[in-house]
């Protein structure tokens, strides 16, 4: 028995093989706020930059509207996993970045002493 795919239908995601013998790889979760898993494997001196277009090709999202962060912590896109200290199977959160805050003029000043 043979399966085809539609033209409309995604491919399968599927969780990279781990090479135990190759250091210069990490395998990595990038997890979304919709409870979505996308896994990576990256050369740890490819910057990250790389990782975060491709997830959000992937997510159908634009890059500039995702933060991503490892251990709560902001990835810049011109940094490596090795210069983290990225190790197989880390996980990388992607955010929606939320606006907010002031922008308007402060009218009042009220103090309570």
């Amino acid at each position: 028995m043979s399966t085809t795919m539609d033209e409309n239908q995604e491919a399968p995601i599927r969780k990279p093989e781990a090479e135990p013998g190759n250091p210069n790889y990490v395998n990595v979760k990038v997890n979304g706020q919709d409870g979505s898993e996308v896994y990576f494997r990256i050369c740890k001196r490819t910057q990250l930059s790389k990782l975060m277009k491709a997830y959000c090709k992937r997510q159908a999202l634009e890059l500039r509207t995702i933060a991503f962060l490892l251990d709560g912590h902001a990835i810049a896109g011109n940094q490596t996993a090795d210069e983290l200290g990225m190790e197989d199977g880390d996980k990388i959160d992607a955010m929606k970045h939320h606006g907010g805050g002031g922008g308007g003029r402060v009218k009042w000043i009220f103090s309570f002493l």
